[in-house]
Parts: C-alpha cells; sequence; structure tokens
C-alpha cells in the first residue's frame, strides 16, 4: 500500500494491514493473560472453599462427637448381679429387706476424679507419718543424747572417784613414810 493510501486509510479511521495484525495478536495475548489471571482466582478460591469446608467438617464431626459421648456414651443401666433378702427388724417385728447388688461401669472422667482425690489423700497421709517418724526420731536421738550425757557423767564422777582415792592412798602412803622415818 502505498504512503498516500496508509494516510488515507488512517484519516478514514481505518487502521493499515501491518498494524492491525499487530493489534489483533496484542489483543490476544491480553486476553490470555486475563484469562490465565481469572483461572489462578478461580483455582484459589475453590482451593480455600475446600480447605475451609475440611475445617468446618472436622470442627462439626468433632463437636458432634464430643456430645455423643458426653450424652450418650455413659447412658448404660446398672446391670444386676444378685439379689439378697434381709430379716431386719422394724419396730418389733421382723421384716425381709430385698437387697440388690449391680454393676455399674465408672466413666473416666469420674474414675480420673476419684484417682486425684485418692492421691492427694495418701500424699497427706503420708506427710502425717513422714512428720510423725521425724519427730518420733528427734524424741528418741534426744533420748539418747540425755543417756550418754548421763554415761558420760557417770564414767566422770566414777574416774574422778577413782583419781581421789588414788591421791588419798599416795598421801596416806606417804604420810606413813613419813612417821616411820620420824
Amino acid at each position: 500500500m502505498p504512503q498516500g493510501d496508509a494516510d488515507t486509510a488512517a484519516a478514514a479511521g481505518g487502521v493499515p494491514a501491518g498494524m492491525d495484525k499487530r493489534l489483533k495478536s496484542v489483543e490476544e495475548r491480553l486476553q490470555q493473560v486475563l484469562q490465565a489471571r481469572e483461572d489462578d482466582r478461580a483455582s484459589r478460591h475453590v482451593f480455600r472453599l475446600l480447605i475451609g469446608s475440611l475445617v468446618a467438617a472436622a470442627l462439626i464431626v468433632w463437636i458432634g462427637l464430643s456430645l455423643i459421648d458426653r450424652v450418650w456414651g455413659w447412658d448404660e443401666a446398672p446391670e444386676s448381679l444378685q439379689m439378697i433378702q434381709v430379716p431386719v427388724d422394724v419396730e418389733g417385728e421382723p421384716v425381709m429387706l430385698g437387697v440388690q447388688m449391680k454393676s455399674w461401669k465408672i466413666p473416666p472422667n469420674l474414675q480420673a476424679a476419684f484417682l486425684r482425690q485418692q492421691r492427694t489423700q495418701f500424699e497427706e497421709e503420708l506427710e502425717q507419718y513422714r512428720r510423725l517418724l521425724r519427730n518420733q526420731y528427734d524424741d528418741e536421738l534426744k533420748r539418747n543424747i540425755r543417756e550418754k550425757e548421763k554415761e558420760l557423767e557417770r564414767k566422770t564422777q566414777g574416774e574422778l572417784t577413782r583419781a581421789v582415792r588414788e591421791i588419798q592412798r599416795q598421801a596416806e602412803a606417804k604420810l606413813a613414810a613419813a612417821l616411820k622415818s620420824v
């Protein structure tokens, strides 16, 4: 197309042939980019919905199982083991009283609370026994110390008495020797 024709086509609102081809390829590429962006956005949206749905379903299942376990999990009737007739005296008249023995499973949470209570009670008793043993040991130790002090005092007094007697004998011997020599 000559230069004049391209100018007349551009002036008439037409697009030159080379430009038209380029414009179409740019439009096509822009459509591809927009489509890829839309596909990416849609896949992210589906992924978020899937994760949200899974979390919500897990939460609903967990709450449901917790409720089922609480409400119906331990709703078992006690199992009857034996029935015994026991004669009882009520206001002077004998009456037969029926006593029925049953077996009933204790829920684990109640059993755990009972075990914690037993453990604290056991620890308190153990501490009391330890205090008693310490006091008893202290008393026994004090008694032993007193006995050792008395024994030491007796030994000391005995040794002093023996030493005094020995000194007296020596003094008497010297006095006797002195009297003989005079």
